[in-house]
């Protein structure tokens, strides 16, 4: 894990992101999930279509093209993207298109 303890501030297009950085707990995800969240959040690399669905907060994408496994955890995947990574990697599409992982932000 490439992540380190600190509070950081970066601005998007005029809005200002607050985050802290330190390793995300990737064991708090579904085992089959952890691997690609992992890649994407680090290196940027992009998961599956529902993984980029759930990122780029298309949840009509993401409910459509779910298996039962995966919808049933939508609530706890959000949930922890919502306290586990930086805010700029994730929630829109234009977010998940411009993320080139977390050594970019330096």
């Amino acid at each position: 894990m490439k992540w380190y303890m600190t509070l950081n501030v970066q601005y998007v297009k005029g809005k200002m992101y607050m985050y802290r950085l330190a390793p995300a707990d990737y064991y708090k995800l579904p085992e089959h999930l952890q691997d690609d969240m992992e890649k994407y959040i680090e290196d940027g690399i992009r998961g599956g279509d529902f993984l980029t669905a759930v990122l780029s907060n298309d949840l009509k994408r993401a409910v459509w093209i779910a298996d039962s496994e995966n919808i049933k955890l939508l609530p706890d995947i959000i949930t922890w993207l919502y306290n586990e990574v930086p805010q700029s990697c994730w929630g829109s599409k234009e977010n998940v298109e411009n993320w080139k992982g977390i050594d970019a932000l330096w």
